[in-house]
């Protein structure tokens, strides 16, 4: 790690969170107790049991949610679509203006933006391919999908596995799941705006019962340190 580094050489270090917050370090350690010898399947599949579990979650062909974001002080609102296995529609909206549009019919899509309409390319399909249905995690198991060996850390408090996700495009995501409750706490990754790469990260709270399952009421979503 690059805190043990420069540690040896001297330097003091100071630890911060991801939107520059000062934390200590007895905060991000993990709890003694925690199980260390669980295995990365084995936290994926106490997430999807505590979500309700495979057979619940296999019934589902459709989700539907609304949105509600604030971004540098303007409201926007809109709504977010998926159909099995992997279709899904965005639409972010503003003044009665739609503002960004995104569409993938789980071959080809586009993305619309303050009327430029562009259609998605060949690695923003093969990403999109990464979702094999409306709850990735069900699918972890089968090939084309890699799970690194977990680690343990904070999140907000929490004792948590991190997980490394290769998918079968090659893309890369972290996820945090919850050690003592199982639920999904926080997802990391890369996406493309504007022709550069930007890190990614997107924080799950208040789950809240709908339909039978267990799904989260709450989404943060950071772009390179600012929140949505």
């Amino acid at each position: 790690m690059v805190k043990d580094g420069l540690s040896k050489l001297g330097y003091p270090v100071k630890l911060y969170d991801i939107y520059a917050s000062p934390v200590t370090e007895a905060a991000t350690a993990p709890s003694a107790n925690v199980d260390k010898n669980i295995t990365a399947q084995a936290v994926i599949d106490k997430y999807i049991a505590a979500i309700g579990g495979k057979e619940a979650l296999g019934k589902i062909t459709s989700m539907s949610a609304d949105i509600a974001m604030n971004v540098s002080g303007q409201s926007l609102g809109g709504v977010m679509k998926n159909a099995a296995p992997n279709k899904s529609m965005m639409q972010l909206s503003m003044g009665g203006m739609t503002v960004m549009k995104r569409v993938f019919n789980g071959k080809t899509g586009y993305q619309e933006q303050m009327g430029q309409k562009k259609e998605l390319g060949a690695d923003e399909i093969a990403a999109a391919g990464d979702t094999k249905g409306l709850f990735p995690q069900l699918y972890y198991n089968t090939d084309g999908f890699k799970l690194s060996a977990l680690a343990i850390e904070k999140v907000n408090g929490e004792d948590a596995y991190k997980i490394v996700v290769t998918k079968p495009s090659g893309k890369t995501e972290t996820e945090y799941y919850a050690a003592k409750t199982g639920l999904l706490l926080k997802q990391e990754g890369k996406i493309k705006a504007g022709g550069q790469e930007l890190e990614q990260t997107m924080e799950f709270g208040n789950y809240t019962p709908v339909g039978g399952i267990q799904l989260p009421g709450s989404m943060t979503q950071s772009i390179m340190g600012g929140r949505f």
